[in-house]
């Protein structure tokens, strides 16, 4: 049983036979006003739109759509045929082709292949026009039963399309997943099935927890990447984080949390754990060992998570855990290992060259790489155990390099951990190496390929280890490393995204050094406010640790802090440190930075219920973004006044200030908001539909939003059909996000409407969903709300029964 066994039925799309007939009633004609079609969403919509063979235009989704439902209905009706031996029906075939292919399948009395000649007659062939009379004739039936085929055809698609759809989120997620890892691909293991044996053993336990130590560059990191590699491919895992270096325990519990909910769903970490497998990677724990009783706490969080530690040290630890040492491959491995290498760089591979090394180095993983490719290496190892450490073999490894080299080696340490791809780092640095300097990196296995695509390399953690201490007393290491901090300097001056994502990631890991005064203006020109939830943690951490150290500047570094930690849902700590942005920020004279520090205090009253107290920090806030002639913030105060308004229920004060407003995501949503309040749904689907052109692409979250606005306001309103379209739409996008606590409240608002259509089934379905997982959230109002409803259905189906 894999692990997400017990998850796994939840997880399956809801496609209902309704929104399945309306999709095929626009296959025939366009109607005046359509309804909204649940099946737009779904992923496998997605994937046809990334096909590259599928034509450009207008209303591509659509198209998608219905090629999807002609293509399901074409290959399921000629397999049904293939059954008694006919042959296909051409797609272009004559009405008398056709006719004869349809007497054929009525000769047949067969109810699978009629409900499928109905299906393909009517909505593949729409060019021949064939009316249900007609149908019957050809058929030799009548027309109450062609209705019957029809519905039977329609419940044969909806399940065929729900088990397209269940295997091809599958395939995303794996996709997904792998994506998560630092390699895409799996890395070559030599000599280590008896570690993976025992990794697999441990899924039985209870922590599964492991912690994986051994010297650098044993292959620690590898080991872990193959095993979550394998239950990728096994179907075993739904969730990965994978941190390198976490700073503290807080930090990886906020980093989960922000991994896998949204930022205002009050669930605990250790409960959605429990309701989601979810795989934790904490890559290279050096400072998590500076506090062994944080750790325990952390651990104990993450209980019913898959924890990975890998690590160089080790102290005991409270909480149940496997430690697994890994110690030097054995002489079989390592010459597979060296002929393997060898192989892959075109490099002489003499009979004896595995010998040779194995009794230089033994059965070290990253040592007898390195040696393979630079065997001259060798006389410099006489009577140093490199299985104990590699600094040695790194030291002679270093002294072969060019500067040019040097340069194109510290570039990388610069770039995130995991893959990285040597045009991106060309395109920032090009004047300091050259492509073939990289080449010669990969070459000399300093630089390791990970992955089938061309040009994506990987930089060993022991490596980046050397040579940042290196920094510390090399004059020619340290200017590489000014030149590089140049290089940077100008990529963001100049808007470069590689270049932001390079120095953030400086930044986080500070193993070049940069000065103060420039690490205080890159983190300013760095900082979005909108930068993804995921990101925040780790933005926190460097503001904390910037407002920790720096004399200046403090206001505006608060005012970012203020802004990260409300965006989390630490909201006193984000009033905290909005309130010394305002007081340090009107101190210094610095009063548009107060007042921007007051709007986002605004921001959090308003999440708080404030909303007089948010209305006079607006007004203050206000006067000071006049004085300043400061548009940006005039308009981020009137979008939080219509928001304010909105809530409030005055739809004209928000139509007003909205109406100022240039169009975006959220001033779209709103006006939306504002036409249900006055009752005008068509401009209100006008403004949702005009909002999608904004959405960021695959926030399914955010476009569930959208359509729960119309789904709500259309049920109030008794136009309940129209509500289920909408509102089934919110919930097969929120199938495919991480919002877990969302889609159950989709699963809920959908099922209240199909109870009042009389679908209990439906119903019922959605609701035994979301019962368990609701119960597991702690989501105490969504659970009432959903047992009241499945009660009615018990209560319904039990009359209808009698």
């Amino acid at each position: 049983m894999g692990l997400i066994a017990a998850v796994e039925p939840n997880l399956a799309p809801f496609i209902s036979q309704r929104a399945v007939q309306s999709a095929l009633e626009a296959l025939l004609y366009s109607a005046a006003n359509p309804v909204i079609e649940p099946l737009l969403g779904l992923s496998l919509v997605d994937e046809r739109l990334t096909d590259p063979d599928t034509p450009r235009g207008a209303h591509l989704r659509t198209y998608a759509l219905h090629t999807l439902l002609v293509d399901v209905i074409t290959q399921s009706y000629h397999k049904q045929r293939a059954i008694y031996g006919y042959s296909a029906v051409s797609a272009g075939a004559p009405v008398v082709a056709l006719l004869a292919a349809l007497a054929e399948d009525g000769r047949t009395a067969n109810h699978e292949l009629l409900a499928w000649s109905v299906l393909y007659a009517r909505y593949v062939r729409v060019d021949v026009g064939l009316q249900q009379p007609e149908l019957a004739d050809a058929l030799s039936s009548n027309v109450r039963s062609i209705r019957r085929y029809q519905q039977h055809g329609v419940r044969r698609l909806t399940a065929r399309l729900t088990a397209l759809e269940w295997e091809t989120r599958r395939h995303q997620r794996k996709r997904r997943l792998a994506l998560a890892l630092p390699s895409s691909e799996p890395p070559r293991l030599f000599g280590r099935e008896r570690e993976l044996t025992a990794l697999t053993d441990t899924l039985a336990q209870a922590p599964r927890h492991v912690v994986v130590t051994g010297v650098a560059g044993i292959g620690k990191t590898a080991l872990v990447q193959v095993f979550l590699h394998r239950l990728i491919a096994d179907d075993r895992l739904e969730g990965i984080v994978w941190l390198t270096d976490p700073p503290s325990a807080d930090y990886v519990l906020a980093q989960v949390r922000a991994a896998l909910l949204p930022p205002d769903a009050k669930v605990d970490v250790r409960e959605l754990l429990a309701l989601r497998p979810t795989t934790v990677v904490l890559d290279d724990v050096t400072a998590l060992w500076s506090d062994v009783a944080q750790f325990d706490a952390l651990l104990q969080a993450l209980a019913s998570a898959l924890v990975y530690v890998t690590s160089t040290r080790y102290s005991p630890l409270s909480q149940s855990h496997t430690v697994l040492r890994l110690t030097e491959i054995d002489r079989e491995a390592a010459q597979a290992l060296v002929h393997e290498v060898a192989a892959s760089h075109d490099a002489a591979d003499s009979d004896d060259l595995g010998e040779i090394l194995w009794a230089a180095v033994g059965g070290h993983p990253l040592a007898l790489t390195l040696l393979t490719r630079q065997t001259e290496l060798l006389p410099a190892l006489d009577c140093i155990d490199v299985t104990q450490t590699v600094e040695p073999l790194y030291v002679s490894a270093y002294a072969t390099l060019s500067p040019a080299e040097r340069h194109a080696l510290y570039s990388v340490v610069a770039m995130p951990s995991g893959l990285v791809n040597v045009s991106d780092v060309l395109s920032i640095w090009q004047s300091l190496f050259s492509p073939s300097d990289l080449t010669a990196l990969v070459r000399s296995s300093w630089l390791i390929r990970r992955s089938v695509e061309i040009g994506l390399v990987e930089l060993p953690q022991s490596a980046r280890h050397y040579l940042f201490s290196r920094l510390a007393f090399d004059a020619a290491a340290q200017t590489s490393a000014d030149a590089l901090i140049d290089g940077l300097d100008r990529a963001l001056h100049v808007g470069s995204r590689l270049g932001a994502a390079a120095a953030e990631h400086v930044l986080w890991t500070r193993d070049l050094p940069v000065p103060p005064a420039l690490r205080r203006e890159w983190l300013m020109r760095l900082w979005r406010t909108d930068a993804p939830v995921d990101a925040l943690p780790r933005w926190r951490v460097l503001l904390e640790r910037e407002l920790a150290e720096a004399d200046v500047q403090r206001a505006a570094l608060s005012l970012m802090l203020g802004v990260a930690l409300r965006r989390l849902g630490s909201w006193d700590e984000a009033a905290a440190a909005l309130t010394k942005t305002i007081e340090s920020a009107g101190r210094d004279g610095e009063f548009l930075l107060q007042g921007e520090g007051l709007a986002e205090l605004a921001i959090l009253d308003r999440y708080r219920g404030a909303y007089e107290s948010a209305l006079e920090r607006l007004a203050k806030a206000e006067r000071v973004a006049g004085r300043h002639k400061a548009q940006t913030l005039l308009d981020a105060i009137t979008l939080e006044r219509a928001q304010i308004a909105v809530e409030l229920g005055d739809d004209a004060a928000a139509e007003a200030r909205l109406a100022t407003l240039a169009d975006s995501l959220r001033v779209l949503a709103l006006k939306a908001e504002v036409r249900v309040m006055q009752g005008d749904m068509p401009a209100a689907e006008q403004f949702v539909s005009a909002a999608y052109d904004f959405l960021p692409a695959g926030d399914y979250a955010a476009e569930a939003r959208l359509r729960t606005i119309l789904g709500r306001a259309y049920q109030q309103a008794g136009a309940l059909s129209r509500a289920r379209e909408h509102l089934q739409a919110a919930l097969t996008r929120l199938e495919q996000s991480a919002d877990v606590f969302g889609l159950n409240r989709a699963r809920g608002n959908l099922a209240a409407v199909l109870i009042e259509l009389n679908d209990l089934d439906g119903a019922g379905r959605l609701l035994r969903a979301a019962e368990p997982e609701q119960l597991v959230l702690g989501d105490a109002a969504g659970l009432t709300t959903t047992r009241h409803n499945a009660q009615i259905v018990r209560l319904r189906l039990t009359r209808r029964r009698r």
